[in-house]
């Protein structure tokens, strides 16, 4: 066997731990070690950098359940990193995040979830542009409506945290055209 073969192997026996320790996510008693967050971050930041030779389809999937399980167990440093990197190549619409606009909305939720609102409009408002685009192709159009209702009522949410009533109104409006059109 060779050392990337190694590595792969290695990667997808963390990954497959990782996602164990999903249905317990938010169990009070959970059992999982906040240590072991920190080697699964290991592990993914080790594929990131090119170190461990995975599939990209296999790091954005382990990124996106890190970022969720970190959070949970206040790993909050390891998901602001996981999240804000898979943030950035969605922005960057590279080729193997078939779908940037759900992981923009992950890491602004994230961000809203910190306090971050600047941030988190930021994320929400590049995906509105990323599902914007894909209406004009005229393709998965139910899809990309409902995608544009959750982020339209996050974006309302925010104008809610900050006390603005008159445009929290008029985006919830729109969030809620858009789930009609869905």
């Amino acid at each position: 066997m060779t050392r990337r073969e190694i590595q792969a192997n290695l990667f997808q026996e963390y990954f497959r731990e990782l996602e164990l320790a999903l249905p317990a996510l938010y169990d009070q008693g959970s059992t999982i070690d906040p240590r072991q967050v920190g080697r699964w971050s290991g592990y993914w930041a080790n594929a990131w950098e090119g170190y461990f030779d995975v599939p990209k389809a296999a790091l954005l999937h382990f990124g996106t359940v890190l970022g969720r399980v970190a959070e949970a167990h206040a790993r909050n440093d390891i998901a602001a990193e996981v999240l804000h990197l898979l943030a950035e190549s969605a922005v960057q619409n590279v080729d193997w995040i078939p779908e940037p606009a759900p992981i923009l909305l992950s890491a602004g939720e994230f961000n809203r979830r910190g306090g971050n609102l600047q941030q988190a409009e930021s994320r929400y408002n590049q995906a509105v542009q990323i599902l914007e685009r894909e209406l004009v192709k005229g393709e998965h159009r139910p899809a990309v409506h409902k995608e544009l209702g959750r982020l339209y009522y996050e974006l309302a949410y925010l104008h809610g945290l900050r006390g603005d009533v008159g445009p929290e109104r008029s985006v919830y409006e729109r969030s809620e055209i858009e789930c009609d059109l869905a």
